[in-house]
């Protein structure tokens, strides 16, 4: 639990019992849990790779986090590791995937910054969000909304994404648009609503969803990433399924070999394209 401990501010807490679902974060903007953590899987996964390395290599793996999350492994950090190995493993992760939630160029200099600058003050991080999302000029997303929604993934790992799933696809390699409907009432209407508000969202909040523009702007922003990914996370996934079953085992430890199993994988879609 010690990395549990180092990544959340202090003043936060969990209860063994509820496997991490009781604390509750203070919100100062108006976005609900459900927006956070059940439209933004790939950011989610995205911030997770200086805790927990290799929680982005395949949607494989992304099945065995109820499992890993069962045995409090879930935050485990390499401290073994120096900064500098780390860094090189994210940047290695985010070439193979070419995240592009506002552009290549951004994440991986996001995530570079962030595994230099991390510390238990969460503020800072969401102000280092809100400057480089207006650096970039990034006019369709709030600024605030965004910079929540990234702490909220900080604090909230995938600990609720199965849960929250269930209702539009259980398994991870899920149908988006039919997410997108049950979340967008423009494009639902009541069954939307009545979706939300079984989530834990409020009527008000509800009835006001359709006046957010700037959130229905981010959602059909994100839908489009996961239409273009597709076939990398299917290749992600083909690509982890050649490996031996040493490599995989190693991978699933967080152990020595992540990096290894990194270039592996590389080396094998090299081949593959060059065939």
């Amino acid at each position: 639990m010690e990395g549990v401990k180092w990544l959340i501010p202090r003043m936060y807490t969990f209860d063994d019992k509820s496997q991490y679902k009781t604390y509750k974060i203070p919100c100062k903007y108006k976005y609900s849990t459900v927006e956070v953590n059940a439209i933004l899987r790939k950011v989610k996964t995205f911030l997770a790779t200086y805790v927990y390395i290799p929680c982005v290599i395949s949607d494989w793996y992304l099945a065995k986090l109820q499992g890993v999350m069962e045995h409090k492994n879930l935050y485990r950090f390499e401290a073994k590791r120096n900064l500098e190995e780390i860094k090189s493993i994210v940047r290695k992760i985010i070439n193979w995937f070419e995240f592009d939630f506002c552009n290549a160029d951004y994440f991986n200099e996001l995530s570079l910054s962030y595994i230099d600058a991390v510390s238990p003050d969460m503020e800072k991080f969401l102000k280092f969000i809100e400057v480089k999302l207006a650096n970039l000029g990034h006019k369709n997303v709030s600024i605030p909304a965004l910079s929540y929604i990234c702490f909220q993934m900080l604090c909230e790992g995938f600990v609720n994404y199965n849960t929250i799933m269930r209702g539009a696809k259980t398994d991870y390699d899920f149908d988006f648009t039919e997410l997108f409907h049950y979340l967008c009432p423009e494009l639902a209407s009541e069954k939307a609503k009545k979706f939300m508000v079984s989530r834990g969202l409020s009527e008000e909040f509800v009835l006001k969803f359709n006046e957010k523009k700037e959130v229905t702007e981010m959602f059909a922003n994100i839908e489009r990433i996961f239409i273009d990914q597709k076939m990398q996370k299917n290749a992600a996934k083909s690509a982890f399924d050649t490996l031996d079953e040493e490599t995989k085992a190693s991978m699933l430890s967080g152990g020595d070999e992540i990096e290894k199993t990194l270039n592996e994988i590389e080396t094998n879609n090299l081949k593959k394209k060059q065939k």
